[in-house]
């Protein structure tokens, strides 16, 4: 928004709801959001730090009611000279406060860079974070550079070096970013898995050479798992590009940077690329990339000091251009394109106005890479450790995908869960048996004999390892339903815990879903099996006609009684006559079933096996898509998937078939007709016939 918008819109908001003092401006709100978002417009209208503080009000009365305190978010800006003495504005507008300290709270959890094209920043909420980092010096930081002591609010602190990148890169000085890769850590686990240690890079790179088995994953965007590649957008590329070796796979991490957008098309359909200048193509190019492709960090400074830029400037240029400081990039391209056309015209015998062209068209691949590329090593890592990964999914799957589940199911990461196991289903044929009593599904193992892997307890809301442990011990020495509910009730598990367990037919061994929930409300009037007597009016028509055989209705003196008295010893043979009663019971549709399950398990895995099943599909989703001129749909994006093989896939519909053939939702089944795809490449369906809803 324009500036001159974005300060008319703080100047009426603090008209509304903002309180002006001589020195300062304050402004109150309950939304966290407002408050941090209303911050960010007055910096960018008075060039001044807000500070927001939260305040909570206390709780009182009025006129005998209650009203009770709400947290608020309290922003305050100086307008007096004398508030530039606690910060101040840089030669590029950032301003600098003082930092009095900080708290930690909560547990440490993942965080995400996003990067957006031109602005590659770590700002959160106003405050520039970064990685931490270690400068690297050989003399007396202490007394050259300086510490200081970072007060915590629990008293504990860090004693850091008076440093930060900027100064760092103005002066020369060398520092090292600290990152924690999580990738290193899960090819450590999936190695501890299989039993052998970790083998060297190069032993990595032998082993690959020339199997197809490994480069094929990433052709046929097998690529869950796999280090730069997993993101559908990146699969897609990778898939296309299809790397056969190390030098490719490093080249395609570093083409799908921002930096080389310009020149990715050229790049994935492999087609040759050079400038016909064969000192210059000859510096970039090599047996494996035979392209003059400039991709990394250090080509591009190559190609600076192929123009005469000494080499001991050329990455403060790369960094110039990068944090778009003009003085300096106008003054190093100048310096470029004189040198480069020096260069074409001395050694390549080039024309001036030849020269000058292809000096302004390097010129410019180099501006576009800088923002944000990988330098060599850095690339070279991160296909390494992709490599790693592709090796050990190639061939050692089973070990891969559980290393994966048990880690995703910590993090509680249902959805990225479920797309690890259809990749697993479809590529590698591995099993997933459906949560069973008697087996173990204590934690997330691997059964290499039926090349499955069983699920954990534990991923399913509400249920911890020490209820699993429960099972699987009751498994071993039970025979009968009522034998487990007993042997549960023992230990405090009632029958709440298990409702859920038995609509995804958990106890399927034992009869149908609908029977158990049924003979779990017997159970619960009988008191878990320890009633002495039920009231007569409280039993339906089942108990009434089986309690006489099992329980006395008269008084002594003959009098009809209000309850049945159950006959000592009697109640085993009243709960088995009732379960052979409940097997009656019709068991649930199909449609019940999924909805069970993707209630309780969060995903559907009920599948018929069946062929002609295979267009008898599930709605998962549905999304309007509306266009830029119209607040109506002009099509409708489904997930779906198959009954017949389980097998997801994104759908769409035009709006006219949706007219004619009727609107869906989540959970109705459909039955597909034609399908195809569009001049774009997307997949629609054509025809579709709605089930009844009631069958």
């Amino acid at each position: 928004m324009p500036k001159e918008l974005v300060k008319s819109m703080v100047e009426g908001y603090i008209s509304a709801d903002g309180c002006v003092r001589p020195n300062a401006i304050n402004t109150t709100t309950i939304s966290k959001k407002l408050a941090l978002t209303m911050s960010q417009c007055i910096t960018k209208v008075y060039g001044t730090y807000v500070g927001v503080r939260k305040v909570k009000r206390k709780d009182h009365y009025l006129d005998g009611r209650l009203l009770e305190g709400h947290e608020q978010y309290i922003s305050r800006f100086n307008t007096s000279r004398r508030s530039k003495d606690y910060y101040f504005v840089d030669e590029q507008n950032r301003i600098w406060v003082r930092f009095r300290n900080y708290e930690m709270f909560g547990d440490t959890q993942t965080v995400y860079n996003l990067e957006v094209e031109d602005s590659h920043t770590y700002c959160v909420n106003d405050i520039i974070v970064h990685n931490c980092a270690s400068l690297v010096y050989e003399g007396n930081l202490r007394k050259e550079i300086g510490y200081i002591f970072v007060k915590s609010a629990t008293n504990e602190g860090k004693v850091c070096c008076c440093m930060d990148g900027k100064w760092a890169e103005k002066y020369g000085f060398l520092k090292n970013d600290w990152l924690k890769v999580n990738v290193v850590e899960v090819i450590y686990k999936i190695f501890e898995r299989i039993g052998m240690e970790p083998f060297s890079s190069t032993e990595l790179i032998k082993r690959c050479e020339n199997d197809d088995k490994v480069w094929s994953l990433y052709k046929k965007q097998c690529t869950k798992g796999l280090n730069q590649v997993e993101q559908p957008s990146s699969s897609t590329k990778v898939g296309a590009y299809a790397p056969t070796n190390i030098s490719e796979l490093c080249a395609f991490v570093a083409a799908v940077r921002p930096g080389f957008k310009s020149m990715y098309d050229i790049f994935e359909s492999r087609e040759h690329f050079e400038y016909n200048i064969p000192t210059f193509d000859n510096l970039l190019q090599t047996e494996e990339m035979p392209n003059s492709f400039v991709l990394y960090q250090e080509q591009s400074m190559l190609t600076l000091n192929y123009a005469g830029i000494p080499m001991s400037e050329c990455y403060a240029v790369i960094k110039a251009i990068a944090k778009k400081r003009e003085a300096e990039v106008k003054k190093n391209k100048d310096l470029f394109i004189n040198g480069f056309k020096k260069k074409l015209i001395e050694d390549e015998s080039e024309t001036e106005l030849k020269a000058e062209e292809t000096a302004h068209r390097v010129w410019q691949i180099i501006e576009d890479g800088s923002g944000y590329v990988f330098n060599c090593s850095h690339s070279y890592s991160v296909a390494l450790d992709s490599l790693y990964e592709a090796w050990l999914k190639a061939y050692h799957p089973l070990e891969f995908y559980e290393t994966y589940f048990n880690i995703l199911n910590e993090k509680g990461d249902k959805d990225r869960l479920n797309k690890f196991k259809e990749e697993a289903e479809h590529y590698f044929h591995i099993k997933f048996p459906p949560y069973r009593f008697r087996q173990d599904n204590r934690t997330i193992t691997m059964d290499k004999e039926h090349n499955a892997i069983n699920n954990a307890l534990s991923s399913i809301k509400g249920y911890s390892n020490q209820f699993a442990d429960a099972l699987y011990e009751c498994g071993k020495c039970c025979d009968t339903f009522v034998e487990a509910l007993e042997y549960l009730d023992d230990r405090s598990i009632k029958s709440a815990k298990l409702i859920p367990l038995i609509k995804i037919g958990y106890f399927s061994e034992f009869g149908n879903e609908n029977a158990l929930l049924k003979f779990i409300e017997y159970w619960d009037i009988l008191k878990q099996g320890f009633a002495k007597q039920v009231a007569k009016d409280k039993a339906d028509e089942l108990l009434n006609s089986l309690l006489p055989y099992y329980a006395v209705g008269i008084n002594k003196d003959g009098s009809e009684s209000k309850s049945w008295r159950i006959i000592t010893n009697e109640m085993p043979n009243l709960l088995a006559d009732i379960f052979k009663e409940c097997l009656k019971e019709e068991p649930p549709t199909y449609k019940e079933k999924m909805k069970w399950q993707n209630e309780i398990l969060g995903y559907i895995e009920l599948t018929t096996g069946k062929k002609e099943d295979t267009t008898k599909i599930l709605v998962l989703d549905v999304k309007p898509l509306v266009g830029q001129y119209s607040p109506d749909p002009w099509c409708y994006k489904v997930e779906t998937r198959s009954i017949g093989t389980g097998r997801t896939a994104s759908l769409n519909i035009d709006k006219r078939t949706w007219a004619k053939y009727g609107a869906i939702k989540p959970m109705d089944i459909v039955y597909v007709g034609r399908v195809g795809k569009n001049q774009k490449g997307y997949w629609y369906i054509y025809n579709y016939e709605l089930e009844d809803e009631d069958a």
